[in-house]
């Protein structure tokens, strides 16, 4: 048996003491989620609309006034903000800025369509990101929840979440991004 130094004992507490602040970081961000909420019809609009004061990307947001939806309202906010955040994250180095979110409402679902133009994502990373503790980020910015919370709360309330990269143009203008769809039941 090998006893350890002074200088091992210390590594091996400051990497537990590491672990266990990177535990409980994860199970705060999952408590937040789980307050208790009764389902209410509110705008989507309304939750939209909050995303135009961000001034240092233009969103171009197509969803009528009259669109509302029964569901967990903080909890969709907190959804929405999680994909959104991911997009800006991946412009933060472009020049133009663009965030396009459509909502498009037929007899039976609502369809959420936000697209960027990050130049889209590595298909070998695309096909993983809502895989639970996966991240693109160092450790310390990303725990790999977020878009693992987001699929599963949408399934949670019978709805479905696609992510695709895709080529379009805006202003006669060709760009590459993600387009992230939420279909959900009415």
């Amino acid at each position: 048996c090998e006893l350890l130094t002074k200088e091992d004992v210390k590594i091996h507490c400051d990497e537990i003491t590491n672990s266990a602040k990177y535990l409980s970081s994860i199970l705060n961000q999952f408590s937040e989620l789980l307050v208790d909420e009764q389902k209410s019809t509110f705008s989507l609009y309304e939750i939209l609309n909050k995303y135009k004061n961000i001034k240092t990307i233009t969103f171009i947001i197509n969803c009528k006034k009259n669109i509302y939806i029964n569901s967990y309202k903080n909890m969709f906010s907190k959804i929405l903000d999680k994909i959104i955040e991911n997009s800006i994250i991946a412009l933060n180095n472009l020049e133009e800025k663009f965030i396009f979110i459509d909502v498009i409402k037929t007899q039976s679902n609502l369809k959420i369509i936000i697209k960027d133009n990050a130049n889209g994502i590595d298909d070998n990373v695309l096909k993983n990101i809502f895989e639970p503790y996966f991240t693109t980020y160092h450790q310390i910015q990303g725990k790999g929840l977020g878009l693992y919370i987001v699929e599963n709360f949408i399934q949670n309330i019978d709805g479905k979440i696609f992510v695709e990269n895709c080529n379009f143009i805006y202003e006669n203008k060709n760009y590459k991004g993600l387009v992230t769809t939420i279909l959900l039941p009415l």
